[in-house]
């Protein structure tokens, strides 16, 4: 396998900390509706009611067409999209005869697709809303505009790509010595033997393989445990999140890991790595290599492979 390293050694008194994950899964409360009025300028209440009725708004909507109103009865949130809508639907009556049309969205976020989709058309003549309850982009103008909104949409609403991440953890001898002999290593990771044992990393023995598949724009986490035949239980972990993948041909991602030596009262950390990178597809990549806090004089190396 031609595989390009990327390597850095660095040799450390102390491991290396990780801050803090914030915490997560908060409980949260089930908002009040409130009921508020939306005056409008131009557009008809009734013809705005029943456009809203057919996005199926999770609200009590009410047309005044005496005061050229709506009541609308519904949490903040909701709210916050029905003004967007309203705004988009509350027109001149010259606006009026133009098109209004609603594109679905299956993989992408309506409110980012929105985004995109609006600075690329005639925003005098075409304005765009996103329904995030029903992951649709409304669309009010030029039917050549929306014509050209569809085509985008179809482009942009894609599935993210797939990445799979292989993490592995190995342990070494500080001091030179020959890479050669390696049988237990998967025959990849040779270059990346030899490259370690000209910094001074040489022995290595693998001690966990940790592999996730994870999206971009993601987070991943994975974990395992391992009790040599010399009686010391390390734990492994590593988490992160996929930035984004670059062109076809690699990935930038964040990683926090760490390896615990022990359980309970007995346990402490003996190596922890914090970085972001962007590793090329199907290449061998050194993340960190430092010498083990337990004091047995070797280090530990972490090495990713992503896919």
């Amino acid at each position: 396998m031609n595989a390009r390293i990327g390597l850095v050694i660095l040799f450390l008194s102390t491991a290396w900390w990780c801050a803090p994950a914030p915490a997560i899964g908060q409980s949260v409360q089930r908002q009040k509706p409130d009921v508020r009025v939306y005056h409008l300028r131009h557009g008809r209440p009734g013809a705005i009611e029943e456009t809203l009725l057919r996005l199926n708004i999770d609200a009590d909507v009410i047309s005044d067409d005496t005061a050229g109103s709506l009541v609308v009865n519904t949490t903040t949130p909701v709210h916050d999209e029905v003004a967007r809508l309203i705004k988009l639907l509350d027109v001149s009556a010259k606006e009026e005869s133009s098109t209004t049309a609603f594109i679905s969205l299956i993989h992408r976020d309506a409110r980012d697709i929105g985004h995109l989709v609006q600075p690329l058309i005639n925003a005098k003549r075409t304005r765009v809303a996103a329904d995030l309850t029903n992951q649709i982009l409304v669309l009010k103008g030029l039917a050549s505009d929306i014509a050209a909104a569809r085509d985008l949409v179809k482009q942009l609403d894609r599935p993210a790509r797939m990445f799979r991440l292989s993490f592995i953890f190995l342990r070494a001898d500080v001091g030179g010595g020959s890479a050669a002999d390696l049988p237990e290593l998967p025959k990849g990771l040779r270059d990346v033997a030899d490259a370690l044992s000209a910094n001074g990393l040489s022995g290595l023995r693998l001690l966990a393989p940790l592999t996730v598949s994870v999206e971009e724009k993601a987070s991943y986490s994975s974990s395992g445990y391992l009790q040599p035949e010399d009686g010391a239980s390390f734990d492994f972990r590593v988490k992160g999140d996929v930035l984004r993948g670059r062109a076809t041909d690699d990935v930038t991602f964040t990683v926090r890991a760490e390896v615990v030596n022990g359980r309970g009262e007995f346990a402490r950390e003996v190596f922890s790595a914090r970085t972001t990178i962007t590793a090329p597809l199907g290449d061998y990549v050194v993340l960190a290599a430092a010498p083990s806090s337990s004091g047995d004089g070797d280090a530990i190396v972490l090495v990713v492979r992503a896919e």
